[in-house]
């Protein structure tokens, strides 16, 4: 079974929706569904499913070449509007972020002001949210981790990285399966923890639980990709309020127009220093 697994995984990972996803992803996906059917074709079809919404091409996706060159050209002109502008035109093109462009200039204030401004973050499950950083307020020797299993997202937000002066600390990787270990003051989740559910129940929590963080914001849309108004937050809540029993978290909203973010603190987890 194991050799049979093996060849379904590279079979996936050859093909060319699935190629910049990572090898471990498929593999977790694709054997947590192995465990739940026992038709082989039947895993391998729902396995699939998963993996098109882990991969989320429908959310759109720019044209990397030449949003590359624009920002090459942006930063040749140090011109602070020109790059927002660019940035702003590069993260609009994938639903979630552009949902957020019209909070972006209260965004980070109301949230550094309730965590206070770190020094270290952690973005998980990114995608192209660090596009974001001139909104975000904070110094270039801020150490940025930002990562995602989409290996062309990372390697865009590196070369942003490079361009604005920060350290290029993208990083293709699965938080789930290989959770970060490098602490970090806080941590974003940002409207990825109903997307870990769906992966799997209880993936969410444990990527909470387990990321390195003093603070963990995770967000959640009021408003779904039709501008109807959706409680997703209302689906998950009783579970970070078990989390926040059993570990010793406290919890805070910070609420705006479209969108709803849980302050998930964890300076006084158990079992932490």
């Amino acid at each position: 079974m194991e050799e049979k697994i093996e060849e379904l995984v590279k079979k996936i990972k050859a093909s060319k929706k699935y190629k910049i996803i990572l090898e471990e992803t498929i593999r977790d996906v694709l054997v947590t569904e192995l465990e739940r059917h026992k038709s082989l074709k039947i895993a391998e079809e729902t396995a699939k499913k998963k993996l098109h919404r882990i991969r989320a091409e429908y959310l759109g996706e720019p044209n990397y070449k030449k949003v590359k060159e624009a920002l090459a050209e942006a930063f040749k002109e140090n011109d602070d509007t020109l790059i927002r502008e660019v940035c702003w035109s590069i993260f609009s093109k994938h639903s979630s972020t552009r949902e957020r462009n019209q909070l972006l200039d209260d965004y980070y204030r109301r949230l550094f002001k309730v965590t206070g401004k770190p020094d270290s973050i952690a973005d998980l499950a990114c995608a192209l949210n660090p596009l974001s950083f001139r909104w975000m307020g904070l110094d270039t020797s801020v150490k940025f981790y930002s990562y995602d299993v989409n290996e062309q997202f990372i390697d865009l937000i590196n070369y942003y990285f490079g361009l604005e002066g920060l350290e290029q600390l993208g990083i293709q990787r699965d938080i789930y399966t290989d959770p970060p270990v490098i602490p970090v003051d806080v941590a974003f989740l940002f409207k990825m923890y109903y997307c870990l559910e769906h992966r799997l129940t209880g993936a969410g929590l444990e990527v909470v639980k387990n990321v390195p963080a003093k603070k963990v914001l995770i967000s959640f849309p009021t408003l779904n990709l039709v501008a109807k108004k959706t409680d997703i937050l209302g689906n998950h809540e009783d579970d970070l309020k078990r989390g926040a029993e059993d570990y010793g978290w406290q919890l805070e909203y910070i609420e705006f127009e479209n969108e709803v973010v849980v302050l998930v603190d964890k300076t006084g987890e158990r079992g932490q220093s």
